[in-house]
């Protein structure tokens, strides 16, 4: 009989079994995991008072925690620690060194230290919580790290030479950084007390809980396991691992059904996970991850896959779980001096021309922002009724309407839920859709039947994944400078694309300067969801619609492999 059981932690010879078996199973494809463990440690006479904690695997470095003692912040050690690890990594053959922070904890300070914001996890309900990746490349121009075929691969002898740090307050102390690939489990078990009492005085947050489930046999011999740990509401799986002769027969799948209800148990909000693209990446996919982004540059084209999946419904009690550019919800009152530019009228135009078109009469834009189409519409004779997710950008709306003398119906809602009436039409525009996973936009299909009549037309646009290449992604990069209210705003926004998910990261710089102030920065990342013609169509038939047509954005013929963007007209076939 073959059980799967829980347990808390692992044996130092399971835990090297598992090791040595996954290296093994890397070694087939010519990888080296090259993972070893080691410390760099700041030393006052004989007591550590700072720790960086890290690993190197395959071409790489984590750092795993970075902790200094609180008596001694603000004197430069960890900056300093930081700096030594990069100096004896130099040249030595690695590409880059990762670490992962949370909000409230030190992003700030990586910043300063040369890393690069590289991905936000982000957390709506508990903003503090959510977790930044940074990345520092070197400038290798050689890298031999994680090929089995050199003999330059990093060892577990590693040799620094300590450095004196003087003490800027205490001319008698000084302070070493010492580095070991064998580190002390107390100086470990220390470092991980420290960052887990800062979080514990700071935030409340409980201490990490390490699990693990394993796959023995009648004799008690193991076959195969899964492990990782649960910290700030989240669970992260760390290893799995199945042996040859009893994969695909649904082990894996046991082990990660075991997971997740303990993730449940502890009322964690999501599981996150990562593989590399010859590992396990459909199979996750299967048990409901999605990837939140990828990272290249691995020997032989390999590629890193960050996965997670929600076990709480974020999307139920936030706008979007993709994030947001800034202006939606913090600076409301200029999202119309950032958002309007020459193509909206042209754009405003267009849509008017679709509904005359199918004889539309009343229209429902439920992702109205502060009313662009629906003053559009109403000017030219549409009966309207606008909704949106934010309080904020509606409140603009309605100012616009007062001050307009218009009498016009702006609703707090949500495409998603939100239920007002029958319309001929329900329209959102300017890739209002891709703000929303691709659940939450079948969710959102359903419910924008729900307030059609029958045979009416849902009208929206999308930037066309197809079309996106290498090429086309610098063409979506702009910046803007504007005079609005007295005061001076400068915008600008680049982004990358994730092709196998779909997902076009954007990055925003928004400085506002008001009458000659000091000006405000803003910085943000948020994602848009892109979809293919094809994709669109299976989720538009799948809740009821058929597509009656497709047009570039600019009004054009809609060509698959050229259009920037689609605009889709699809109409209710059920009652």
């Amino acid at each position: 009989m073959i059980t799967i059981n829980f347990s808390n932690e692992i044996s130092s010879d399971l835990e090297k079994a598992m090791s040595d078996d996954l290296s093994e199973y890397e070694k087939s494809f010519g990888i080296d995991v090259n993972h070893e463990k080691f410390s760099l440690t700041v030393n006052v006479e004989e007591q550590t008072i700072g720790v960086l904690n890290a690993f190197t695997a395959y071409a790489e470095i984590y750092i795993e925690d970075l902790w200094v003692d609180k008596r001694h912040r603000g004197k430069g050690y960890g900056k300093q620690l930081i700096e030594s690890l990069i100096k004896k990594f130099e040249g030595s053959g690695f590409n880059n060194i990762n670490l992962c922070t949370s909000r409230f904890q030190a992003p700030g300070f990586y910043e300063k230290c040369g890393f690069k914001l590289e991905f936000i996890r982000e957390n709506h309900q508990n903003p503090e919580l959510s977790k930044l990746f940074f990345v520092r490349f070197f400038n290798n121009k050689n890298q031999w790290q994680g090929k089995c075929s050199t003999n330059a691969a990093y060892g577990s002898h590693l040799s620094l030479s300590p450095e004196s740090l003087s003490n800027k307050n205490t001319e008698s102390t000084t302070y070493t950084i010492q580095a070991t690939s064998k580190p002390n489990p107390d100086d470990v078990q220390w470092l991980c007390d420290g960052i887990m009492g800062n979080a514990q005085y700071i935030k409340g947050h409980n201490p990490v809980e390490f699990f693990g489930f394993f796959l023995r046999d009648d004799q008690g011999s193991l076959h195969g396991g899964l492990n990782g740990d649960i910290l700030y509401g989240g669970m992260y799986i760390s290893q799995l691992f199945i042996e040859d002769s009893l994969r695909s027969q649904g082990y894996g799948s046991q082990l990660m059904q075991k997971a997740e209800a303990l993730a449940k148990e502890k009322n964690c909000n999501f599981v996150s996970v990562n593989t590399m693209d010859f590992e396990a990446l459909e199979f996750y996919k299967k048990h409901g991850f999605y990837i939140e982004f990828s990272r290249n540059g691995y020997d032989k084209n390999s590629v890193f896959y960050f996965l997670r999946k929600n076990l709480v419904n974020i999307d139920e009690t936030q706008p979007t779980g993709l994030g947001l550019p800034f202006e939606y919800q913090k600076s409301p009152e200029y999202f119309n001096a950032i958002n309007t530019n020459l193509n909206t009228n042209r754009i405003n135009s267009l849509i008017a021309d679709v509904l005359r078109k199918y004889e539309v009469k009343t229209v429902l834009d439920l992702t109205c922002g502060t009313g662009s189409q629906v003053f559009h519409l109403m000017k030219l004779g549409f009966e309207c009724t606008g909704a949106d997710f934010s309080p904020d950008l509606l409140k603009q709306a309605r100012i616009r309407a007062k001050l307009s003398g218009q009498d016009i119906s702006f609703i707090d809602g949500d495409m998603r839920t939100l239920k007002q009436g029958k319309f001929d039409a329900v329209i959102t525009i300017f890739n209002a859709i891709g703000h929303l996973t691709i659940p939450d936009f079948s969710k959102a299909v359903r419910n924008i039947s729900d307030n059609l009549k029958y045979g009416g037309i849902y009208v929206f646009d999308i930037l066309n994944l197809a079309a996106m290449n290498d090429e086309k992604i610098p063409d979506l990069a702009y910046q803007i400078h504007k005079n609005f209210d007295q005061s001076q705003i400068l915008a600008s926004q680049c982004s990358s694309l994730e092709k196998e998910s779909g997902r076009l990261m954007s990055y925003n710089s928004v400085m506002i300067q008001k009458n000659g102030d000091k000006p405000t920065r803003f910085v943000n990342d948020f994602i848009l969801q892109l979809y293919t013609a094809k994709a669109l169509e299976e989720i538009l038939i799948a809740n009821g619609f058929e597509i009656l047509n497709q047009f570039d954005l600019s009004g054009e013929e809609f060509i698959e492999s050229k259009s920037e963007s689609m605009l889709t007209i699809a109409r209710k076939v059920t009652k």
